[in-house]
């Protein structure tokens, strides 16, 4: 979960201890022991009652230990990513929920972590934005309440004021102002508490406005950012953020996990091509993985062998594995004669992953679901791919 702070132990000197522990998670909730849930309450503040809509808003956590005896808590050792054990809701004062902007979008994960003993009167902690569960675009007034496990805790109130699409436009442009000076940031995930280019561009995705599109993609450009987020769930025009893309991707190439973005969003494959063929160009080499991956789905791989040949023979090239595996999807007589000459040349572990590719494309004649055109036996001496 982007956006979210780890939590710690409060108390006093001595009063929490940890132990590593191999922690694992699927969907949202971890929860404690039941015999020990009852001894703990849960509390969720806001910094502030009234905001505006387009804000960022964050929910403080506070799990505390009211029993009289010491109880294991699991945390996940500050790994922003994997605090699910977490969550909260947003509803109206008459009880009808927020919709979430990820629309419950499915997640599993295996995190490292520790196990935390809280005792009596410590706390385990965490933040992070209701944005991301409830979409705060609506005025009103509404009830955000947090959960952990079966814990609830009592409901705190937040108002939503309006905001005019020019005092909007304004917002947006001191974001932006602060985007230009905003440091890179230190991890994919982010700290609340932190200010760099990614905590701006996550508020910024918060105020749904289209105005924030071309940031978006640009900022796929720049490697981990909320962007995939903001396009797929935030902004309002999926039309509009594919032909964006597309558009950005013709000229500059595709950025990695473009691909995979425009599919979600639904654009038509063949309006694609252009931005694959210019990823695939030969001056610009930083998006020759993306581009392959974009051409293996396409539809007609054919079209993209002439590039895809020259780059598997390139040896410096950073993507020549890529291209080679390419080669085993998509069978032609020059294909096959690159990649034998790749198995005399190409180092052990390329070789390993190479061999891989190209049996598993040779026992895969009779799969027609799987695409492409896969290679035949007699392409290779027998003793490379045994029965």
């Amino acid at each position: 979960m982007n956006g979210c702070g780890g939590f710690t132990p409060r108390g006093g000197p001595g009063r929490s201890t940890r132990t590593a522990a191999i922690a694992f998670s699927i969907g949202s909730l971890a929860v404690l022991p039941a015999t020990a849930a009852s001894n703990f309450e849960l509390t969720v503040q806001l910094d502030k009652t009234d905001f505006r809509v387009g804000d960022e808003v964050i929910a403080h956590f506070a799990l505390t230990n009211v029993g009289d005896e010491a109880v294991d808590h699991g945390d996940f050792a500050g790994e922003e990513n994997c605090d699910f054990s977490f969550d909260l809701s947003v509803t109206t004062a008459d009880g009808a929920p927020l919709a979430n902007p990820l629309r419950n979008e499915g997640f599993s994960i295996s995190c490292l972590g520790t196990t935390i003993r809280l005792g009596p009167g410590d706390a385990a902690r965490t933040s992070f934005p209701v944005n991301r569960r409830a979409s705060l675009l609506t005025p009103g007034d509404y009830l955000v309440t947090g959960r952990y496990g079966e814990i609830q805790s009592p409901p705190v109130p937040l108002r939503l004021a309006p905001r005019s699409p020019e005092e909007m436009g304004q917002y947006i442009d001191g974001l932006i102002a602060q985007l230009k000076n905003a440091p890179s940031p230190k991890a994919p995930f982010q700290r609340v508490g932190e200010i760099n280019r990614y905590r701006v561009l996550e508020r910024l995705m918060y105020t749904g406005d289209a105005r924030v599109l071309p940031i978006m993609v640009d900022a796929m450009y720049e490697g981990p950012t909320p962007a995939r987020d903001a396009l797929l769930y935030f902004l309002p025009d999926r039309a509009e953020a594919v032909r964006a893309l597309i558009d950005t991707a013709s000229r500059r190439g595709l950025a990695l996990d473009m691909t995979v973005i425009l599919r979600m969003l639904g654009a038509p494959v063949r309006d694609t091509y252009p931005a694959i063929e210019r990823s695939l160009s030969q001056d610009s080499p930083g998006t020759w993985q993306e581009g392959m991956r974009a051409a293996s789905s396409s539809g007609d791989g054919d079209r993209f062998l002439p590039r895809v040949l020259a780059i598997a023979r390139s040896p410096s090239s950073s993507a020549r594995l890529d291209a080679l595996l390419y080669l085993t999807r998509f069978r032609s007589d020059e294909g096959v004669g690159v990649l034998r000459t790749a198995l005399m040349d190409s180092d052990p572990q390329m070789r390993s992953f190479l061999v891989k590719g190209i049996c598993s494309s040779i026992r895969r004649q009779s799969s027609a679901s799987l695409g492409g055109r896969p290679l035949l036996a007699s392409d290779f001496e027998p003793a490379l791919c045994p029965p």
